[in-house]
């Protein structure tokens, strides 16, 4: 048991005395008048020493009534000054109420009922006094010792059996007053210091759930909020307490964690976990939510995995973009290494092509007819053909990084680009249409990488036409000031509605598992992007069109 509480517990006693001081001036002032009304009907000669006692304890008991009622002015600048005056007017009314004792003990000895009623008064005001000033315990020791103490010296000194008898009955009360007292008091202050420890505790609680990051809530079986933390109440603009009490579909309007919630309470499952999005302060985030019931109430803890859920996905789609570059330099590598293997015997056949016209020429022998003659230039033909065709593969299998910007024709990127879907044009059965492209626009680049995004673009058309009755691929180029502009269209209805935003995304794909990485669509994008253009979708359009805006190098020809 603490005698000397720390001061928060101080300025609480303080707060409490002002409550109890209420009630115990106007319990006083009430027995003043019990007291005037006893005594009124005797001859009392010293009136006016009784007059001047009585107006102190009322005057005083006045002050500490306000002193109670308007407490809260006084704290924290005047506190000091406060402490002093509700002293003074627990002991000037104390030292009052004893000297009026005194005086009745004095006037009418021990036989009218006057005095007994008085004696009455006067122990009812020492008990309700010290319960009053329980918080300190010398004040009360003070005030009944003034109320008990000025008789007492009165009936010592008159020194007969009935005053002593009285006198041993006052010691004795003062007694059973200072044991009461000190009983109160450590009532009092024990029962304070565990109101102070249960609110800090509930402070330290309340802490530790508020640096849970996400909601935490408890309710009861009707869905009414027992508690919440500061993450949960923050969605609401509101402070934890301000929730306490309310229905939890007051304000919560996310509808899927309420139904979550719903369903839980009405199963027989005692607890339950599950990962989904939940509302907070104007953004869904994915949080593990855990819901418990204890008795009648619900505890329901949410843990926010967005950031991790979203940094795993990040690293999946890294691990796969890792897997996926090293395919694709692998299979640069392994196309690199066939033309190269290709080239070498078309030269030869090319060759020897060249000299059998050339000796045939040279020693005068006429072709046997024209159908050997045609076959001939259909071989040397072909073989040009699948030379420009190694070519491209060359070209397009080579890295790019290193390359640096030349200006060229974009007839002619777009040329290499349709030698290397021919074959896909052929297998699939899908008819190319193709506007002639004004050779005068040139562009500063790298080719391969243009190259590369106009086969993906013609080899993702391709593979949209050729499921449709109409099997067709447009390709058109327009000017447009310092722009060009090439659409490539295909006979497919167009991109749906809810796909225009993910089409673009990396490892995002509409073909089979198997079919398709997802990266070609972000690849040519970064890569038009790099060159100051744009891939657009022309939404407009009854098929699927691709757009991809191009600067012209006429107004680019200081470009790095």
């Amino acid at each position: 048991m603490k005698n000397e509480p720390a001061i928060g517990s101080e300025i609480v006693a303080e707060f409490d005395l002002g409550k109890r001081a209420l009630s115990a001036s106007l319990g006083q002032i009430t027995l003043l008048f019990v007291y005037t009304y006893a005594t009124r009907f005797q001859d009392i000669e010293p009136w006016h020493s009784e007059l001047i006692l009585g107006g102190l304890i009322f005057l005083f008991n006045m002050v500490r009534f306000h002193l109670g009622y308007s407490q809260a002015r006084y704290y924290p600048e005047h506190r000091g000054r406060w402490k002093r005056l509700f002293a003074l007017t627990v002991m000037i009314p104390a030292a009052s109420w004893g000297s009026l004792l005194a005086l009745a003990i004095h006037r009418h000895g021990f036989a009218d009922y006057q005095v007994a009623i008085l004696i009455l008064i006067a122990s009812g005001i020492s008990a309700a006094m010290t319960s009053s000033v329980a918080p300190w315990q010398g004040l009360g020791r003070i005030f009944a010792g003034l109320v008990l103490g000025i008789p007492l010296i009165k009936l010592l000194i008159m020194m007969n059996r009935e005053s002593l008898s009285f006198a041993l009955i006052f010691i004795s009360y003062y007694g059973f007053l200072w044991l009461q007292l000190r009983i109160q008091s450590a009532v009092y202050w024990d029962g304070l210091h565990y109101q102070r420890h249960l609110r800090e505790e509930k402070q330290r609680l309340q802490a530790v759930l508020d640096s849970i990051p996400g909601p935490v809530l408890w309710i009861n079986r009707e869905l009414v909020c027992r508690g919440v933390n500061k993450n949960y109440a923050a969605n609401f603009g509101a402070q934890p307490d301000e929730l306490v009490g309310e229905k939890l579909n007051l304000r919560n309007g996310d509808h899927e964690l309420l139904g979550v919630i719903r369903e839980f309470m009405a199963s027989d499952a005692e607890t339950t976990s599950r990962e989904i999005p939940i509302m907070l302060c104007g953004m869904r985030r994915r949080h593990f939510l855990v819901m418990r019931k204890v008795n009648s109430d619900c505890y329901i803890v949410g843990i926010d995995v967005h950031d991790l859920k979203e940094a795993q996905w990040e690293l999946e789609q890294q691990r796969i973009k890792s897997e996926m570059t090293g395919k694709l330099a692998a299979i640069g590598e392994f196309t690199a290494g066939i033309a190269h293997e290709i080239k070498n015997p078309i030269t030869v056949v090319k060759t020897a092509l060249d000299l059998m016209d050339k000796n045939l020429g040279r020693n005068g022998v006429g072709w046997p007819d024209d159908k050997t003659r045609t076959l001939l230039d259909r071989a040397a033909a072909s073989c040009a053909r699948i030379d420009k065709i190694v070519q491209g593969l060359t070209k397009f299998s080579r890295k790019t990084t290193d390359e640096p910007f030349t200006h060229v024709r974009l007839a002619e990127v777009i040329d290499d680009s349709l030698n290397l879907i021919q074959p896909a044009l052929r297998s699939s059965g899908v008819q190319l249409k193709l506007d002639p492209v004004d050779h005068s626009i040139v562009i500063r680049c790298r080719p391969i990488e243009i190259s590369q995004v106009f086969v993906n673009l013609l080899g993702n058309a391709i593979e949209a036409a050729k499921n449709q009755k109409e099997k067709w691929v447009e390709l058109r180029v327009r000017s447009a000031g310092e722009q060009v502009r090439v659409e490539i269209t295909d006979s497919g209805p167009g991109v749906p509605e809810e796909l225009r935003e993910k089409i673009f995304e990396p490892f995002f794909t509409t073909k089979p598992p198997g079919s398709g990485t997802g990266l070609g669509l972000s690849i040519s994008r970064r890569i038009i992007e790099r060159y100051g253009g744009r891939i657009d979708i022309d939404h407009s359009k009854d098929h699927t069109t691709f757009v991809v805006h191009l600067p012209v190098w006429a107004k680019q020809a200081d470009a790095a």
